[in-house]
């Protein structure tokens, strides 16, 4: 069957965008670059349990790493301590470049993206407090940090059952920051997905998967009709 290579790539390209919408902080394009070394917290509530499968830091310049950092979640109830199996340690390239880009990040022309690391075993997280932590940032690699104008990054509620509280910062490193942001800062910095994260590209637009999906249809009905010796069917995309 000569359609199977057009199969394949659609069903890839879907699944990338399908990934795309699992990620807890997508970046919206704002935001100031900025050099922070110690925890910088998202700190967030959620009402039912999910799962978490995959952390990642923000990539300035999507060229990887200096010197290390580090990713965990941190649980807020009682006495804080990061989740068993969420901590995550990257250096150099370690990682998967994933989701949304920042092609401009400060007017700098520097590109910005989460880079993702894939948990050895998927944790559910249940309902209650907690903090996505990061640390280890430098001049090489910097966060980007909301501005009064608005956060940088986007949340995502899943369904609702996750409520941003706020942001935080401590002068310590790899600790549940303990000083208040603004409340305009959501950082740029860390993020975390419900999905493993494979390293297919995603679609640039919604339209390219439904160009194949129409492919997909028209060799499916070209083999039928051969089959049934009936005149070709002509394919193609206006």
């Amino acid at each position: 069957m000569h359609f199977r290579p057009l199969v394949f790539v659609l069903l890839a390209l879907s699944g990338a965008s399908l990934q795309a919408q699992t990620l807890v902080f997508t970046p919206n394009g704002t935001g100031l670059r900025q050099d922070y070394r110690y925890s910088l917290g998202l700190f967030f509530n959620l009402s039912q349990p999910l799962t978490i499968a995959s952390v990642g830091y923000w990539d300035d310049n999507l060229d990887g790493l200096s010197s290390p950092l580090s990713v965990a979640i941190f649980d807020r109830s009682g006495t804080p301590a990061i989740v068993a199996g969420t901590q995550e340690d990257f250096s150099g390239t370690l990682g998967t470049l994933f989701g949304p880009v920042v092609a401009n990040q400060d007017g700098t022309g520097r590109p910005g993206q989460f880079r993702l690391l894939n948990l050895p075993t998927p944790i559910t997280l249940p309902a209650g407090q907690y903090a996505l932590v990061a640390w280890g940032f430098s001049y090489t690699n910097e966060i980007l940090n909301g501005t009064n104008t608005g956060p940088t990054v986007d949340v995502n509620t899943f369904g609702g059952i996750l409520n941003f509280v706020e942001a935080r910062y401590d002068t310590t490193p790899g600790v549940l920051p303990a000083t208040l942001d603004q409340s305009f800062a959501q950082y740029a910095s860390a993020t975390f997905s419900t999905t493993a994260i494979s390293a297919v590209p995603e679609p640039a637009n919604g339209a390219l998967a439904a160009g194949l999906v129409v492919l997909l249809g028209c060799r499916v009905a070209q083999r039928r009709q051969r089959l049934a010796r009936s005149s070709p069917v002509k394919c193609g995309l206006r």
